[in-house]
């Protein structure tokens, strides 16, 4: 679980900073969460597509990336 929120920290850190426009409101948690959840469907995809469980898919990953995101802003913060 540590592992979500910390890979994702850094995304809620680096893109109020890479993109002065985008400070982390709305749109940036919106960025985060699609992200998150591509990277979801993506696993979801190739296990359907193998035929076999590659990796879990599940929505509490997404739950805690987008906490990692909040976690990292606040750093910045």
């Amino acid at each position: 679980m540590a592992g979500n929120v910390l890979v994702f920290a850094p995304f809620g850190l680096l893109v109020p900073l890479a993109v002065l426009k985008v400070a982390m409101t709305r749109r940036g948690l919106l960025a985060g969460l699609v992200l998150s959840g591509s990277i979801e469907l993506a696993q979801l995809g190739i296990s359907l597509l193998l035929g076999t469980r590659y990796r879990m898919s599940d929505v509490d990953d997404v739950v805690l990336n987008v906490l990692g995101i909040l976690l990292g802003w606040a750093c910045l913060r």
